[in-house]
């Protein structure tokens, strides 16, 4: 929080990568210094949580509705899709419907394939197409950005116009980015796709 406000003074943004569990005074006080925020959403059950990570689900939902609700900071998501402990097409989808209707269809999503390490030793990598499912069924229930990661599918990890399907930012697996033409700047605060209008709510400076 000290180097948040420094950079802050210095004109410089700062963003967090976080697993969302933190008390309610600490959470005022960091979200109040810092402007972006990546929030790991490890899974959609409470029994995950327990038996995983020691922690609560519903913690971490506090601290995601707190950022979207109470704070300016620009919020995005992470869900990292482990096979048959937390990638079922019934618990994605539980978890874009509480997403779009609790922090907005505008909050992007990212579903990053698992790879066996440290105690998860004994379960398979996420296949791509789990991966490519989980962007479908947030993209079918409204979440406007939602992304693909660990896995060689470009398609998936671009940015595209909600209204028309204009691409607007292209991303290769070779963590290649090229902010594409469509991608019009209206003002300093303001970005719209320049093939239909659209508003595209992120932050490109």
């Amino acid at each position: 929080m000290h180097v948040a406000r420094l950079c802050r003074e210095s004109g410089i943004k700062t963003a967090v990568v976080t697993n969302g569990m933190i008390s309610g005074e600490a959470r005022k006080e960091l979200y109040g210094t810092v402007d972006a925020a990546n929030v790991d959403l490890k899974a959609f059950t409470s029994g995950f949580y327990k038996n995983y990570t020691n922690g609560s689900l519903e913690d971490v939902q506090e601290t995601l509705e707190f950022i979207a609700k109470q704070t300016n900071v620009w919020l995005e998501v992470t869900n990292l899709l482990i096979p048959t402990l937390n990638d079922s097409p019934n618990e994605i989808q539980r978890m874009c419907e509480w997403i779009v209707n609790t922090l907005g269809p505008h909050t992007p999503i990212h579903f990053s394939a698992f790879f066996p390490t440290y105690r998860l030793l004994n379960l398979p990598p996420t296949p791509a197409q789990t991966v490519i499912r989980a962007v479908e069924i947030a993209k079918k229930t409204g979440l406007e950005y939602a992304y693909g990661g660990n896995i060689q599918d470009e398609a998936s990890q671009s940015t595209f116009c909600p209204n028309c399907g204009e691409t607007l930012i292209e991303r290769s697996r070779r963590y290649e980015t090229k902010i594409m033409a469509a991608l019009t700047e209206k003002s300093e605060t303001e970005w719209i796709c320049g093939k239909c209008g659209r508003k595209i709510v992120g932050v490109f400076k």
